[in-house]
């Protein structure tokens, strides 16, 4: 939070008061020295700034994201009105163009006028038309509008009579104006240049990109810890998991800015989109979940996750000679009981995939247990005091693929992450960053990304109007307004190994 005044340097009585009495009581002309000793503060104070600026980029925790300045200015150029493409129509289903829709390629389409700002902007919260006692003060989002790369105004500044307006000074003709920016933002990549360039993430400037930053060093220093790779998730989508234990959920609520969930401790912000996953009275523990956004799940107990339909294993997890997928379903299914040829029982349950890959993952299952001594069939007989090969009845009927999946396989050393992009906020560093997870991990662990993108589906009739052909009638009966298709990404093969959440996916 800025405050004024900050130090001796911001008052003008102060700084007349260092060179003695003479000049702010006897001298006639105070008035113009009082004027000159300020200016010169404000210099210094920018110079004091910029020192302490310096010295807190010693250390990744205190390095400033963005360089703040006390004024900048601002040329506005007549030639230059409207070139940005933030003051052209969008192609985002905003605008229509058609002969009576009034709008045109390469024309603005409001009546607000947009100059252009340097590249490194990053805030512009207030404009003046003069440093020293400002007649005429814009404030961002009510006078005007700052989008990367420009400044939208509701009105054009160069017809404000408060505003210095001359001819062009650069030979493009036309008039030009002038106004200053009072502590604007810019970024100099301080974070990347200091510390990130050494763990090979490169990111826009934020506050979470430079948790994101710490996290990887917290990892190499340290060594990982489940906190590191949580907070490099927060910090790719911009939202928080439940900060410490004994957190008390106050109320849940949607604002203008987004869903907000308030606890005892902290308040925590969420996007419109995410559903709420806890409840006033809650007692939260450090790392829970507080929506669908992102969820952290660890298979130590051997247990489903809630909520998880199937989960897909790809190459990165299958041995050597399977090139497909294949997708362990939360359902219970028949076990297939059968005999090798040397009379050998071999059990099988329904997997998703490719037929040929699905027997192919059977017969390298059944060939690895008779070369270990110990088949899953055997493995899987209930019988007290098993004695030669099990038959159907000292074998279970039915089998839970994904359970038997997290029970017996993922259940050491193995975490599975779920996230929404449509979810994340705009104050994260991107789902780019997650290529950091791969310096996080240790060899022996394996954390599964499983991506839940929400997109709008269409019914399609591939057939003349009015006679649905099957398969037309098959795709409105289950596309819907929206779906949910879930992508499961092992990050440390990184390599996309499924796309889950579709009607057939164990059939």
């Amino acid at each position: 939070m800025f405050t004024f005044p900050t130090g001796p340097l911001d008052s003008q009585e102060t700084l007349l008061a260092l060179p003695g009495t003479f000049w702010g009581q006897t001298y006639g002309g105070y008035e113009q020295a009082g004027a000159l000793l300020y200016a010169r503060g404000r210099l210094d104070a920018q110079t004091w700034a910029d020192l302490a600026a310096l010295y807190a980029s010693v250390s990744r925790y205190t390095v400033p994201v963005f360089d703040v300045r006390r004024w900048d200015w601002l040329p506005l150029l007549e030639a230059q009105q409207n070139t940005p493409p933030a003051a052209l129509p969008a192609f985002d289903g905003s605008a229509v163009f058609s002969a009576t829709s009034g709008l045109t390629f390469g024309t603005p389409d409001s009546p607000w006028v947009a100059y252009p700002l340097p590249a490194d902007v990053v805030a512009l919260p207030l404009l003046c038309n003069r440093v020293s006692a400002p007649s005429r003060v814009l404030v961002a989002g009510q006078d005007y509008w700052f989008v990367p790369g420009a400044v939208i105004f509701r009105t054009d500044p160069l017809a404000d009579p408060l505003v210095a307006v001359g001819p062009a000074w650069n030979g493009t003709g036309g008039t030009a104006g002038e106004l200053w920016a009072f502590r604007p933002s810019h970024d100099a990549a301080r974070v990347y240049r200091q510390f990130g360039y050494v763990t090979g993430l490169a990111a826009p400037s934020s506050c979470a990109y430079r948790d994101a930053v710490n996290a990887v060093w917290d990892a190499a220093v340290g060594g990982t810890a489940s906190r590191q790779v949580q907070v490099l998730f927060e910090a790719a989508l911009g939202v928080r998991l439940a900060c410490a234990d004994g957190e008390t959920v106050v109320d849940t609520f949607y604002d203008a800015r987004g869903l907000c969930i308030v606890t005892d401790r902290n308040v925590y912000r969420f996007a419109l989109t995410a559903t709420v996953l806890v409840a006033p009275g809650d007692v939260l523990s450090a790392g829970q979940a507080l929506t669908d956004t992102l969820r952290f799940d660890e298979f130590r107990t051997g247990s489903v996750p809630a909520g998880l339909a199937a989960l897909a294993l790809g190459r990165g997890l299958l041995a050597p000679g399977l090139c497909g997928s294949l997708v362990f379903c939360n359902t219970s299914v028949p076990l297939v009981v059968a005999s090798d040829p040397y009379g050998n029982t071999q059990v099988s349950f329904a997997l998703g995939g490719a037929p040929r890959e699905v027997e192919r993952f059977w017969q390298q299952a059944h060939a690895r247990g008779l070369a270990a001594g110990k088949t899953l069939a055997q493995l899987l007989d209930t019988r007290p005091n098993p004695s030669g090969q099990p038959t159907a009845a000292a074998l279970p009927a039915t089998v839970n693929p994904l359970a038997f999946l997290c029970a017996n396989v993922l259940r050491d050393n193995a975490a599975l992450v779920r996230l929404r992009p449509d979810g994340a906020r705009s104050e994260g560093a991107g789902l780019a960053i997650l290529r950091g997870l791969r310096s996080l991990l240790p060899p022996q662990t394996l954390v599964i990304v499983l991506v839940e993108f929400v997109v709008d589906l269409e019914p399609v009739t591939l057939d003349t109007p009015g006679s649905p052909t099957a398969m037309g009638a098959t795709l409105a009966a289950w596309a819907g307004p929206a779906a949910v298709m879930s992508v499961a990404v092992d990050m440390t093969a990184f390599a996309a190994v499924a796309a889950t959440g579709l009607p057939t996916v164990c059939g």
